[in-house]
């Protein structure tokens, strides 16, 4: 064996287990999406009652755009096709157009593989987190990400675009990481915040011409299907929609549990207003900002921010948060008080809802109080914290995660 061929051989081990954790990784993501489709499909059809079934979300998104073409209020109940309202961009409704073509089952497993693609994409690029820590990473979120999944629902997908958002903003490739963070804003407008990432970069000027460009982009793309006129009342519909629900709701968030714990109705505008602030506040050490784990923890807040602090959370909504947890968490090495409390987050979010708690239990302690919100809210106050204290990497942490 000669020197060189001595040499590469450790190399070209290491690279063949990076290749298994990132194969293992893209195996447990399409076995989540395949079991999720058929599960859920399937009970759907021996679901009693003609309404609300199983794969009640993908029939929203699918007749959201037969609603549009038709010239409905997209916003309003349409009983008679699906239980819920639509919440969403008339954008997102364009683009189901394509799931319309195919029946419910291989149109619900192929939108669960758009998510869990992203997803894949995402965990695999993140600057900073080697592919053990990818690994992990996954499987912090892996329940959540189920029940998402099982609920047809868009959250996964949006904290993978914003983490593609910031995996481009760090290469500095801004044209597609405009589009990711705008995809968000175009699916549920909370994922414009992280629009706060872009002062870390330079070329802001080139930023906002690319936002600016891909937000008319979206914005007229139903204008494929629909008049003018038309659209221009789906998008007055659209800002109704949002300002009856903000006064109506405080869902399964800080607001929820607050409110539940104390028996009074919390100012959700107040509260709002606080959290703002504190998270300006820290992300204003603008000395800090040509750190990558501080760009990190800024996303890691928001992410969580963006479920506490949204007055129409409910559980499937808390993969964000999860998947903000563990960019945390992974971001930087850390000491033992962090680990309790990131498996603190993982048991209070995750396990304390799943089948290993009787549901007599958690029907009468977990939900009432929306205590998904608590292990959330401390761990927010704790990245606040990172980025106040943490000066560099190396002087937090003793142990490795």
């Amino acid at each position: 064996m000669g020197v060189k061929e001595g040499f590469l051989r450790p190399i070209g081990k290491a690279a063949m287990a990076v290749a298994r954790w990132k194969y293992s990784m893209l195996v447990i993501l399409i076995g989540l999406a395949t079991f999720a489709s058929i599960q859920t499909y399937y009970n759907s059809l021996h679901h009693s009652g003609k309404h609300c079934k199983q794969i009640e979300t993908l029939h929203i998104f699918k007749f959201s755009y037969i609603h549009l073409i038709e010239g409905k209020n997209l916003y309003a109940d349409h009983l008679e096709d699906h239980c819920y309202t639509y919440k969403y961009s008339p954008a997102f409704a364009v683009f189901f157009g394509i799931f319309n073509l195919l029946p419910d089952l291989p149109a619900l497993w192929l939108w669960l593989m758009v998510t869990v693609v992203v997803t894949f994409w995402a965990l695999r690029s993140l600057p900073g987190v080697a592919p053990p820590r990818q690994f992990l990473f996954l499987v912090f979120i892996s329940f959540e990400g189920l029940l998402c999944l099982q609920a047809q629902q868009t959250n996964l997908l949006l904290a993978s675009l914003l983490l593609l958002g910031l995996i481009f903003l760090e290469k500095n490739k801004y044209l597609p990481a405009t589009l990711c963070i705008v995809l968000t804003g175009f699916i549920k407008l909370f994922g414009f915040g992280a629009f706060l990432l872009f002062l870390f970069y330079p070329e802001k000027w080139k930023l906002a011409l690319y936002t600016l460009g891909w937000m008319v982009l979206l914005a007229i793309v139903p204008l494929v299907v629909v008049s003018p006129d038309h659209l221009w009342q789906v998008y007055q519909d659209w800002y109704s929609q949002i300002m009856s629900d903000h006064s109506k709701y405080a869902g399964m968030s800080f607001y929820g549990m607050l409110g539940a714990m104390t028996g009074t109705e919390p100012s959700k505008t107040i509260l709002l207003g606080i959290s703002l602030g504190l998270l300006f506040i820290t992300v204003a050490q603008y000395k800090k900002w040509k750190e990558l784990w501080f760009r990190q923890l800024t996303l890691a807040s928001l992410l969580v921010w963006m479920v506490i602090f949204n007055h129409k959370a409910e559980s499937p909504s808390y993969v964000i948060a999860m998947v903000g947890m563990a960019l945390w968490f992974f971001s930087l090495p850390r000491k033992w008080p962090d680990i309790v409390l990131f498996l603190y987050a993982f048991t209070g979010v995750s396990l304390f809802f799943s089948d290993l708690v009787p549901w007599p239990i958690r029907d009468a302690y977990f939900y009432p109080y929306h205590l998904k919100a608590l292990p959330c809210s401390i761990l927010w106050i704790r990245i606040l914290v990172d980025m106040w204290v943490v000066r560099k990497p190396f002087a937090v942490a003793t142990v490795s995660a």
